[in-house]
């Protein structure tokens, strides 16, 4: 919400008013207009971002938060050499931390490096047990990587932390789908519908999840109209109905410009080259040309990723 942005942003400054050498009042600063750059997409919200990380860094760059901002500020400028640097060196300060290995992680899986991903949210579940959003983004990482009881596990332990998490459920219902477990994934939709207040956001999961299952099962008109005129169908739903009936131009057109324009759209990597392996919803394209350029290209790109970041 704009006013908890607004209050956090003021609640900072005055901190830093008070204390003009709080290092860690700056690097917040940094936190909150990332998140707000996130969803608005503007540059004067990255412009701000990257102002208070910088700040910070000026002040002390010995403390581990200080290069994670920093590191974030470069990521969200596209600069991934620099801010795997800075991600290493905050390593090299607090090589256990929670919040350090919680970020290191996540620059990995966002450019599609999700086993030493997954590492490195292990790690930070250590010394933070409590902390849910750990085990949410280690069960994305487990079920890109195929790994689909350990991605069930995880976010089974998500969801005893935080039950009303529609968001959650709904990623408990792709896990289940994947296993073909539908009648549990049913389950799981149901409850994140039940959730109020529902949000828009939550009826558009609800019915691609919806739309898969119906897939799965063969039912392809019924499937397609749920998604019909979807805003965004290089979503992971909608390309594999689209895989499942077939529909190889559609599927493949989507998951080429879900890979081409992941990064502008959300800061993320839709179809890394272990999940287009992986996914078995994906088998109608395995004999396609142009499917094996795509993880051909895929492959490409994650081997080299894997040789500059992959030790992290």
């Amino acid at each position: 919400r704009i006013e908890d942005f607004q209050e956090a942003v003021r609640l900072y400054k005055n901190a830093i008013d008070l204390d003009p050498n709080y290092v860690l009042a700056y690097v917040n600063l940094g936190n909150v207009w990332e998140g707000r750059f996130v969803d608005t997409k503007k540059q004067e919200d990255l412009a701000k971002m990257v102002e208070y990380f910088r700040k910070a860094y000026e002040k002390d760059r010995s403390i581990a938060e200080v290069q994670v901002g920093l590191g974030w500020a470069y990521f969200h400028q596209g600069d991934f050499d620099s801010a795997f640097a800075c991600f290493q060196r905050a390593l090299k300060i607090d090589p256990d931390g929670a919040e350090v290995n919680h970020s290191a992680g996540s620059f990995l899986r966002s450019i599609g490096l999700d086993a030493p991903a997954l590492k490195h949210y292990e790690r930070a579940i250590g010394p933070d047990p409590y902390n849910d959003y750990n085990y949410e983004l280690g069960a994305l990482s487990a079920w890109s990587l195929g790994d689909y009881q350990y991605a069930e596990l995880l976010i089974k332990k998500a969801l005893e932390i935080t039950p009303e998490s529609p968001r959650r459920h709904l990623l408990y219902a792709r896990i289940l789908t994947s296993m073909k477990n539908f009648e549990a994934a049913q389950m799981e939709i149901l409850r994140a519908e039940n959730i109020r207040p529902e949000t828009s956001e939550t009826q558009i999961l609800v019915r691609q999840r919806r739309a898969l299952i119906l897939a799965a099962r063969g039912e392809k008109e019924k499937a397609l109209s749920l998604v019909q005129g979807a805003a965004e169908p290089y979503r992971y739903d909608i390309t594999n109905i689209y895989s499942l009936f077939g529909m190889k131009d559609e599927a493949i057109r989507y998951i080429k410009k879900g890979n081409e324009e992941g990064f502008q759209l959300i800061k993320d990597y839709f179809y890394p080259y272990p999940l287009l392996k992986s996914n078995p919803f994906f088998e109608n394209l395995r004999s396609d040309p142009r499917f094996q350029e795509v993880v051909r290209n895929e492959e490409r790109k994650f081997n080299e990723k894997i040789r500059k970041y992959g030790d992290l």
